[in-house]
C-alpha cells in the first residue's frame, strides 16, 4: 500500500514566459534529493516529434532517462502521445491558460479518473512517480509554468504538491520578449507592450489565486530579482518549504553555479549549459523606450505595488 512517504514531492514552477522560471528551477533542483525535470508537460506535445531532443543534447533513446522512460506499456504514453495531447489541450492548454484556470479552480474538480480533469492528472502523476524513479529524486522541480497544471495539482492524490510562483518585472519581461523577436527595444511599439502587460497581468493574478487554495505552508513566491540578488537566501526558504536541505554550494550574486544536465523531455535540439551565472537585470530601465515603459508600468501598476516593484519614481525596488 502506498503511503505519504512514498509520494514524490513536485515543486511546480509557475510564471510569465520569461519570467525567469527556467533559472529558478534549476537552480532549485541543486537542492538535497531534487531533480530539475524541465517542462515535462511538452512530452506530449513537440517533444515526441521527429528529430526533437532531450534537454541533455541527447535523443531520447540515448538519454539517460528518456531511454528509460519511453518505452512500452507505461502509463503515461497510452493510449498514445497523440491522444494525451489533445486532452491536455482539452484540460490545461497553453493558450488563455488563465481563463481556463478559473473554470477548475470555480469548480473544484475533483481528481476523478472518470473526468478529463482527473485522467490527465493521473497521466502527469504516473510521469512524476517514473520520472523520480529513474532519476532516484525525492523532489522533482517542474518548470511547465501552465497554470492550470498548477491548479489541478493541489487535488492530485498521489504527490505532495507544492508551488512556487515566480515573479520578474514585466518590464523585464518585455525586453527580454523584445530582443528575442528580434524587434529593437528602443522604438516605441504600444500594442505589443500593452499585449505584454496585459499577459504579465493575467498570469499572475491567476497564479495569485492558486496560491490562495494550496494548503498552508504549500506555496512560496520568489521574486526574480530578489532570487538574482541573494539567490542563497531565496533557495533556502524554498528548501525549507518542502522538508530538505539547500544546496551543498553556497550561491552567490554574479559567481558561476554549476547545474547538472537538463533532462526536459523537449531541448529544442540544444545542449543546455552547465553553469549558470545568477544576476539582476535592469537593462530595461536604460534600453527600454520610455513610451514603452509608461505603457507598461500603468497596465500593471496595481501587482507592481502589490510586489513591491518601483513605479514612477523610486529608481530602485
Amino acid at each position: 500500500m502506498e503511503t505519504a512517504a512514498d509520494r514524490v514531492s513536485v515543486l511546480y514552477v509557475i510564471g510569465s514566459s520569461r519570467g525567469g522560471t527556467t533559472r529558478v528551477g534549476r537552480t532549485l533542483g541543486l537542492m538535497s534529493g531534487a531533480r530539475f525535470a524541465g517542462e515535462l508537460r511538452r512530452l506530449w506535445g513537440p517533444s515526441m516529434q521527429a528529430g526533437r531532443r532531450c534537454g541533455c543534447g541527447q535523443p531520447h533513446d540515448r538519454c539517460e532517462i528518456w531511454s528509460r522512460l519511453l518505452v512500452d506499456g507505461a502509463p503515461y504514453l497510452q493510449p498514445s502521445p497523440e491522444h494525451l495531447a489533445r486532452l491536455q489541450d482539452r484540460v490545461a492548454p497553453v493558450k488563455r491558460s488563465w481563463w481556463r484556470t478559473r473554470g477548475l479552480l470555480r469548480r473544484d474538480v475533483p481528481a476523478d479518473r472518470r473526468t478529463p480533469e482527473g485522467r490527465y492528472i493521473r497521466v502527469l502523476t504516473d510521469l512524476y512517480a517514473a520520472f523520480a524513479h529513474v532519476s532516484e529524486a525525492r523532489i522533482l522541480v517542474d518548470s511547465s509554468k501552465n497554470l492550470g497544471d498548477a491548479a489541478l495539482l493541489i487535488r492530485a492524490p498521489t504527490v505532495e504538491a507544492y508551488c512556487v510562483h515566480v515573479v520578474r518585472d514585466p518590464r523585464g519581461v518585455l525586453l527580454t520578449r523584445r530582443k528575442l523577436a528580434g524587434r529593437s527595444p528602443a522604438r516605441f511599439r504600444p500594442i505589443e507592450s500593452i499585449r505584454t502587460s496585459v499577459y504579465w497581468s493575467l498570469v499572475h493574478h491567476s497564479a495569485l489565486a492558486i496560491t490562495r487554495r494550496y494548503a498552508d505552508g504549500r506555496s512560496v513566491r520568489v521574486r526574480y530579482e530578489s532570487f538574482a540578488d541573494d539567490p542563497q537566501r531565496a533557495i533556502e526558504g524554498v528548501a525549507r518549504l518542502v522538508g530538505t536541505s539547500p544546496p551543498s554550494q553556497e550561491l552567490r550574486r554574479g559567481e558561476p553555479v554549476d547545474v547538472p544536465l537538463a533532462h526536459g523531455p523537449d531541448g529544442h535540439g540544444r545542449t543546455e549549459a552547465t553553469q549558470l551565472v545568477l544576476t539582476r537585470d535592469d537593462a530595461w530601465r536604460r534600453e527600454l523606450n520610455a513610451l514603452d515603459r509608461f505603457l507598461a508600468t500603468l497596465v500593471t501598476y496595481p501587482l507592481l505595488r502589490r510586489f513591491g516593484y518601483p513605479t514612477w519614481r523610486s529608481e530602485r525596488p
